[in-house]
């Protein structure tokens, strides 16, 4: 049987350390950086085709890294396998903690948006939307084992953790404002805070893991530990 301590014994405590080029250039010539800041914000309110082809190369170089090859995991990698200067990558991310965090941003979408799916419709459960949610989460981090270990390292210090973090809360936040089941009187933005940040606690020793559980089983042993009316029958209001 999977736990959450059985979960952090297995993991590798070194990690992999995280791709600080951006900074490293940033404490070099401050200037510099502001600069590239001014034109990252630039790029990303551009609706200049080019623009969003590149970003869009530099997504799919991620996706096409193998899930075991950490050593890849860097500018460097991404680089080559997008067909792209380190300069582009850089006009638009400001290292791999801001790639790795755009793709969770856009995992959370697409999960929420297949959570709200399910929970709407006859039949379905909340229950078994909120595995299927952790499923999908689950299998994303899984897929891209290398990119996440990198950029999260031990989450006690790593800060691009804690910002994903508030992207999962805030999309729990959604969810529950559709909810009809929560109880009264909580601080829900503490409590997803507190799911967010458990979730991606044990999710991040897993990926670490030097002998990973079946997904499966991590699965289940974070459902288990969701509070009962985020996975009550009753779900959302569907009016």
């Amino acid at each position: 049987m999977t736990t959450i301590g059985h979960l952090c014994k297995k993991s590798s405590v070194g990690g992999m350390a995280i791709d600080d080029d951006a900074r490293k250039a940033a404490r070099a010539n401050p200037t510099t950086d502001l600069s590239l800041a001014d034109v990252r914000d630039s790029m990303r309110a551009s609706r200049d085709p080019r623009a969003e082809r590149t970003r869009q190369a530099i997504l799919e170089a991620v996706e096409s890294l193998d899930v075991q090859m950490a050593d890849e995991a860097t500018v460097s990698g991404i680089v080559r396998a997008a067909g792209i200067s380190r300069s582009s990558f850089y006009t638009h991310f400001s290292g791999i903690d801001e790639l790795a965090l755009t793709m969770l941003a856009r995992a959370f979408d697409e999960i929420g948006s297949g959570d709200l799916a399910l929970r709407q419709a006859r039949g379905m459960t909340g229950a078994a939307a909120a595995r299927a949610a952790l499923d999908r989460l689950t299998q994303h981090l899984d897929e891209h084992r290398g990119l996440y270990v990198s950029v999260f390292g031990l989450p006690a210090t790593s800060q691009a953790f804690g910002q994903a973090v508030t992207l999962y809360a805030e999309h729990a936040m959604e969810t529950f404002a559709l909810l009809t089941g929560v109880p009264a009187g909580l601080d829900l933005p503490t409590v997803a805070t507190y799911i967010a940040g458990g979730t991606l606690t044990v999710l991040s020793a897993w990926l670490r893991s030097d002998a990973p559980a079946p997904r499966e089983e991590v699965v289940a042993l974070l459902f288990a530990q969701l509070p009962a009316w985020l996975a009550a029958p009753s779900g959302i209001d569907r009016a």
